[in-house]
């Protein structure tokens, strides 16, 4: 009788420490970001390494773009990027603009489904990209982000099933849904929080529903600028402050590129590995108990 009180308590205890450890979030460092993407060239930024089918949740205040008057279009943005010297690039932007850079071709992909190649040429259209979604105060965004205001706090989700990314961004009383089925981007992915003029504070995520934890991009960043590759940051596109829904941008592309390689690590909190673990050793004690009280 003993011996069951014992094993059920610590067995009980297992799964506790397990459900917490499911739970919890990872911090990451306040960022306060001036040029675009200036946080990742100067290895402050933190990337999150996923693989295959994620869900992924950031949760962050955000003072937004308190200096810049008008163009509230720079703020923060969502980075998905492969793990190569030649990565293909995913960007989610804060007022429901997104767009793909496919580095073997030169191409970008817009969220409204224009495509161009490195001379800003606009090629034929493709159907995967959807501007899914939007609800929400477009006058109380702005206002959130205004020098007046103390800004807003912000969930940001993003998921991939298969080749379906989806990110839902919820902040400033408006939230924006996109989403794009790319068939070319690799399993293996680093996602960074960066933007352009916005300070982003209290930031914490968490992966698949269980912690994870990441490097910075200190170690080996660098940047490349040649004809081949570019970053499409699309900074002429702007939202109208008066309007209630999303203004449709344009985007351009620039001949300018940062390649980020990290030593970005990921270490999943999953409980079940734990508990198993947990009730291993719990089987060893009992079996070292009986055989105790067996041999006494």
């Amino acid at each position: 009788m003993k011996l069951k009180k014992v094993l059920a308590a610590a067995l009980a205890g297992t799964m506790v420490m397990a459900s917490l450890t499911a739970v919890s979030a990872e911090t990451m460092a306040d960022q306060s970001i001036s040029a675009f993407l200036e946080n990742m060239t100067t290895g402050t930024a933190e990337g999150i390494a996923v693989s295959g089918d994620f869900d992924l949740t950031l949760t962050f205040h955000n003072e937004g773009n308190r200096d810049q008057n008008d163009y509230y279009y720079t703020n923060f943005s969502i980075r998905v990027m492969e793990n190569t010297d030649t990565p293909d690039d995913l960007y989610f932007r804060a007022d429901n603009w997104s767009w793909i850079y496919q580095y073997d071709t030169a191409y970008t992909y817009n969220c409204d489904n224009t495509v161009y190649d490195s001379s800003s040429t606009q090629l034929d259209s493709v159907d995967w990209y959807t501007h899914t979604d939007y609800d929400g105060d477009w006058a109380a965004w702005v206002e959130a982000m205004s020098a007046a205001n103390g800004g807003s706090d912000c969930t940001v989700n993003l998921t991939r099933s298969g080749n379906l990314f989806t990110i839902v961004m919820e902040c400033g009383g408006a939230t924006f849904t996109i989403s794009c089925e790319p068939d070319f981007f690799d399993s293996d992915l680093t996602v960074y929080l960066t933007g352009e003029y916005c300070k982003l504070t209290n930031i914490e995520y968490t992966l698949n529903g269980a912690s994870s934890t990441s490097d910075d991009t200190s170690s080996d960043t660098t940047e490349a600028s040649d004809d081949t590759s570019s970053d499409a940051s699309a900074d002429d596109s702007s939202s109208d402050d008066t309007s209630s829904t999303a203004t449709t941008d344009t985007t351009s592309t620039t001949d300018t590129t940062s390649t980020t390689t990290s030593d970005t690590t990921t270490q999943t909190g999953d409980a079940a590995p734990i508990a198993a673990v947990a009730v291993a050793l719990i089987g060893c004690a009992a079996i070292a108990f009986a055989s105790k009280k067996r041999f006494a």
